[in-house]
């Protein structure tokens, strides 16, 4: 019988042996999105272009919305098929460093940190995949702003919120320092 059919639960090693198994299929779906992500821009620029040759088909006689959608359609494209450096562009605003090559890139290490288990190297991937993930539905948003109905504003949230996110350590670390010296040296234990 297997530890969960007797009542045991998982141990400690079973819990870091599925985290790191996590922590794998975190590594390999992070191209994936990229790739995805490009696709995406891919056709919201074809889709801009489209409305910015033929905008009477679009939007009737007003030239004006569909000229301003195209606008916002071309840029946020754009910005997806050039997604790793607009990551750059959007980390180097906040913290003055690049955004993570990887799922994993800026994750804590185990060795040399006190305390620093895999738990904590898979939430920092977790959360680095869902800035990820943030910045694209924001660049989507974007894309949609034009049309009203609050895309801008959930853009704008979802970008910021996804940067933080994708340097997260350097965030942590911030909040730490901020908040004084006892609670700095206790996060620099595990982010510096």
């Amino acid at each position: 019988m297997s530890p969960m059919a007797q009542g045991q639960g998982l141990g400690k090693g079973s819990v870091d042996v599925v985290l790191n198994h996590l922590m794998g299929v975190l590594s390999t779906w992070w191209p994936i999105i990229f790739v995805f992500a490009y696709l995406i821009g891919l056709w919201i620029v074809i889709h801009g272009l489209m409305v910015f040759s033929h905008p009477d088909k679009f939007h009737g006689r007003s030239r004006g919305p569909a000229l301003a959608r195209a606008g916002f359609m071309i840029f946020a494209g754009s910005m997806l098929l050039a997604l790793p450096s607009f990551m750059n562009t959007l980390t180097t605003s906040f913290f003055h460093a690049n955004a993570p090559s990887s799922a994993l890139a800026y994750a804590p290490s185990a060795t040399g940190k006190q305390g620093v288990g895999t738990e904590l190297r898979f939430a920092v991937a977790a959360v680095h995949v869902l800035g990820l993930i943030a910045v694209i539905t924001g660049l989507m948003h974007l894309a949609r702003s034009s049309e009203g109905g609050g895309y801008f504003g959930s853009a704008v949230v979802r970008l910021i919120s996804g940067g933080i996110a994708l340097r997260i350590g350097l965030f942590i670390s911030a909040v730490g320092i901020s908040m004084g010296p006892s609670v700095s040296s206790f996060v620099t234990r595990f982010f510096s």
